[in-house]
């Protein structure tokens, strides 16, 4: 109920949030995580877990959790320049099995763009799209047509 009564002042839809959370701020207290979380879902705000695969928490997590989102850390992305894209792609899959969508953070290159539509990562984050901006620059930025040729 406090959540939603600070949601309320600033006019905030809470289907249009999604809180970003990491592996590792579930090692504190899992079960009041959960609980904070599973409240926060109840209230239409996305859940994500960012920066998956480098923390040290539990796969079982992924479904006691009220995630909607999986995002996968831009360490595995920068590997797939030098190496095998095998656990970017096991990442994915993983993702989808258990109902999330998956992005895929600090995209840099149109060739790891390419690579990961070829394997099924449903969006991308990083500075292909563009460098952090203040405040002012994004509604521009979100009011622009990006087009990212496949």
């Amino acid at each position: 109920a406090s959540m939603r009564k600070a949601m309320l002042p600033a006019h905030i839809p809470p289907n249009s949030l999604c809180l970003e959370i990491t592996e590792s701020s579930l090692l504190a207290d899992p079960k009041s995580v959960v609980e904070t979380l599973n409240q926060l879902k109840s209230l239409g705000i996305d859940i994500a877990i960012d920066d998956f695969g480098t923390g040290y928490a539990s796969l079982s997590y992924l479904q006691d959790l009220p995630l909607d989102v999986l995002k996968i850390d831009g360490y595995f992305i920068k590997m797939m320049d030098h190496s095998s894209s095998e656990i970017v792609k096991t990442i994915i899959s993983l993702g989808h099995k258990l109902g999330l969508s998956v992005t895929a953070e600090l995209v840099e290159t149109l060739s790891q763009y390419r690579a990961l539509r070829k394997l099924g990562c449903d969006t991308v984050q990083g500075y292909l799209l563009s460098k952090p901006v203040p405040i002012v620059d994004a509604q521009n930025l979100l009011n622009a047509e990006v087009i990212v040729s496949r």
